[in-house]
C-alpha cells in the first residue's frame, strides 16, 4: 500500500507473527472478512480520533485522499512544518521505507509534541511499541521531539450537560517508556524487511500468538487444516491445554 514497506500497523503485525506480516503485505485477499463488531471497533477508533482533535483546534488535516498517496501526505506534512503550522492532524512521516502517521502533532519552537489517540481506557504494551516506532521514524526524519503522549478515554468521567473533552480524555506522556525501545525498534525493522524480501510465506504454525495482542486477520486462513469437531471445540478447556494437545498430534475429537 503506497510506496512504503512498513507502517506502524504492519510493524505490530510483525511483532505478533512474521507470517501475519507477510500475508498482510502480499496475500491481502486471503484475509478474513471483518465481523460487524470489528467494523464497529474501527469506526469507534476513527470517531474518537476526530473528537480528540478538538483538544488542539485549528489544525490542518494532512491525511492523503487515498491509501496509495502517502508520499503526497509526507510531502505536505513537511511543507506544513516548514511553514510553522502550529497543529497538524494525521501528519505523515517516512524514514527508511517505514511510514508513521501521527494523530496530532503540535509544532512548537522547542520541538514537536506528538499525540496518539486511542479509544481504550488504558495504555497497553502494544500502544507503547506503536509509539516507539513512530518516535523512531519521526526522529530519524530530523525532527526534534519534545514529547510523545497517548490520549485515551477516562472511564471515570460522567457527563453532566455539555461534553467536557478535558475530562473525557486523559493525556499521558510515554516518552520515558519509548526511548529505551529505539534499538529494539531498529532491530525489528531490519528483521521485518528481511521477512518481506523472501519469496515464500514463512512457515509458522498456529499457536497462542494468534490471539496476542489481537486475533490475527488470517485466523481462518491458517486453520484450513483443522477439521470439524476438533480439540479447539472443547468447552471449558484452557486455550494452552488445547494447543498442548494440538502440538502432540491430537487434533480431531474421536
Amino acid at each position: 500500500m503506497g510506496s512504503h514497506l512498513l507502517s506502524k500497523s504492519s510493524f505490530i503485525r510483525g511483532v505478533q507473527c512474521e507470517k501475519h506480516l507477510y500475508l498482510y503485505k502480499y496475500h491481502y485477499n486471503e484475509m478474513d472478512q471483518l465481523s460487524e463488531m470489528q467494523k464497529a471497533i474501527f469506526k469507534r477508533g476513527t470517531d474518537v480520533g476526530k473528537l480528540a482533535q478538538q483538544l488542539y483546534s485549528g489544525g490542518i488535516d494532512a491525511s492523503p485522499k487515498t491509501q496509495f498517496e502517502y508520499d503526497k501526505a509526507v510531502k505536505l506534512t513537511k511543507e506544513l512544518l516548514e511553514k510553522k503550522q502550529k497543529v497538524i492532524y494525521e501528519a505523515s512521516f517516512k524514514y527508511s521505507d517505514v511510514l508513521a502517521v501521527a494523530d496530532i502533532v503540535v509544532n512548537e519552537k522547542s520541538g514537536l509534541k506528538v499525540y496518539e489517540v486511542k479509544s481504550s481506557t488504558s495504555i497497553s504494551e502494544t500502544y507503547i511499541r506503536d509509539a516507539a516506532l513512530q518516535y523512531w521514524v519521526i526522529s530519524n526524519c530530523g525532527y526534534k521531539l519534545k514529547d510523545f503522549s497517548i490520549i485515551y478515554i477516562n472511564n471515570q468521567y460522567a457527563r453532566k450537560g455539555k461534553l467536557d473533552l478535558d475530562e473525557l480524555f486523559i493525556t499521558e506522556s510515554v516518552l520515558k517508556l519509548i526511548l529505551p525501545l529505539q534499538k529494539w525498534v531498529e532491530e525489528n525493522v531490519t528483521r521485518f524487511k528481511k521477512v518481506l524480501a523472501r519469496r515464500s510465506i514463512p512457515v509458522i504454525d498456529i499457536g497462542e500468538h494468534c490471539y496476542d495482542p489481537y486475533t490475527c486477520g488470517f485466523y481462518e486462513y491458517c486453520r484450513k487444516h483443522i477439521p470439524d469437531n476438533s480439540i479447539f471445540d472443547l468447552s471449558g478447556f484452557h486455550l494452552n491445554k488445547k494447543y498442548d494437545l494440538y502440538r502432540s498430534g491430537i487434533i480431531k475429537l474421536e
